[in-house]
């Protein structure tokens, strides 16, 4: 319903989560009420992430505790993903995943934005 790939590795050993939000259909889930539902299903397979990251070293023998974030906006589109509900379920999750895991991620990249961030941050104003 809403995956999260956490399989790959970068070549420091890090996991790299990649949170495919263009394909998932946050409008639809808001809207017949089940917007806690993508929420408990982040939240489950962030968790899964962070246990993973508590038995990982790299090849030194360090003990890796951050991982890459890659936010897939493929299909993101504001007519069907931006309601007002829907940026506000995006935008909790967000500041719960850095309010809840602080410094867990160590990079985030947008990939496969048709609009810039200033472009998006124009239409888009979060509270």
């Amino acid at each position: 319903m809403f995956p999260i790939f956490g399989d790959s590795r970068d070549k420091n050993h890090r996991p790299v989560l990649i949170l495919p939000i263009g394909s998932w259909d946050i409008r639809r889930a808001v809207l017949t009420g089940n917007g806690h539902l993508l929420q408990r299903n982040f939240f489950k397979l962030v968790e899964e992430q962070i246990k993973n990251l508590n038995n990982l070293r790299d090849s030194s023998g360090k003990k890796i505790n951050q991982f890459i974030l890659i936010v897939d906006l493929a299909g993101f589109s504001l007519r069907t993903h931006a309601c007002f509900s829907c940026v506000q379920v995006l935008t909790q999750l967000l500041l719960a995943l850095e309010s809840n895991y602080p410094l867990y991620t160590k990079t985030a990249y947008l990939i496969n934005s048709k609009c810039n961030i200033d472009q998006c941050s124009t239409k888009i104003k979060f509270l």
